[in-house]
């Protein structure tokens, strides 16, 4: 059984194709895989594509184990996937997420196919559509109290939801302790991924994330896209951002039809077969 590891940022995700690969993915097999030790080691799972009717279908899992609606890094490395495995041969292609049931644009924009465009989609800021327990029509720019964090939130979702915070130290340290309390909050009845944002000037943001399903990653395109559009919505950016992790940058650009696109890079890492040995360790408790 064969699989393949890209890296988007230091994001590093396993593609694995049903064509070459017949595993069942429970939650317990995926975190298996995902272990650093004992596994492949990965930020998570992409599974595709699942072919029906021209539809390149993926599915995206988190190392804990849980299915995800959208990733931005994981849709830009898929999307070289199957430039490399001969499924698509054009400039252009289509991805349809089947846990979303939204079909997403991407472009290859780099020689090497390293460089690729991602359509993330139309957002939303409605608080009941986050969904972010609070009675106010939106959140932007909201002082709340979580746990003993006190802060300044905005909250948007765009296929997933995001809590984005703007007046604490943008550090690997504040994503740990305040990204848990806020993921985990009972304000957030399905999880939030947050991102510890920072302004430095009109183009730019730099931000640090804690990922629902995932924890401290060292960088996002759906978080890149989360900062740029409330800090838009504040007033505090442009439409076009220079987006700065921890493992690198992206660009998001917001249209006026509330559509946002990510472009960063892509790098294949390595492509092997499982061995016996691990397939057995796979099957343990199953």
């Amino acid at each position: 059984m064969e699989f393949i590891k890209y890296d988007a940022l230091e994001n590093d995700y396993l593609v694995l194709d049903p064509a070459s690969c017949d595993l069942t993915l429970d939650p317990a097999v995926i975190r298996r895989i995902c272990d650093r030790r004992h596994g492949l080691g990965s930020d998570g799972i992409l599974y595709g594509p699942h072919l029906d009717d021209g539809q390149y279908g993926l599915r995206i899992f988190n190392p804990d184990g849980t299915e995800c609606e959208k990733s931005g890094n994981g849709l830009r490395i898929f999307a070289r996937y199957l430039r490399d495995a001969g499924y698509v041969t054009a400039g252009t292609a289509q991805v349809y997420l089947m846990m979303s049931d939204a079909m997403v644009d991407v472009a290859y924009l780099g020689d090497q196919d390293d460089l690729i465009q991602v359509a993330m989609g139309q957002y939303t800021l409605r608080s009941s559509e986050i969904p972010v327990l609070l009675e106010l029509p939106v959140v932007l720019g909201v002082k709340m109290q979580v746990g003993q964090h006190s802060l300044t939130a905005s909250c948007v979702n765009l296929g997933n939801p995001h809590c984005v915070v703007l007046d604490l130290p943008v550090t690997e340290n504040t994503a740990r302790t305040v990204g848990p309390a806020l993921c985990e909050s009972d304000l957030f009845p399905e999880r939030v991924n947050v991102q510890i944002t920072r302004v430095v000037d009109r183009q730019t943001l730099e931000i640090e994330i804690w990922e629902r399903g995932a924890g401290y990653t060292l960088a996002s395109g759906s978080s890149s896209c989360a900062a740029a559009i409330t800090c838009h919505q504040l007033g505090l950016v442009d439409a076009e951002v220079t987006v700065h992790m921890p493992g690198g940058t992206v660009g998001v650009q917001i249209d006026k039809a509330s559509g946002v696109h990510l472009t960063g890079p892509v790098k294949a890492v390595f492509a092997a077969n499982l061995s016996q040995d691990l397939n057995s360790y796979l099957a343990k408790d199953k």
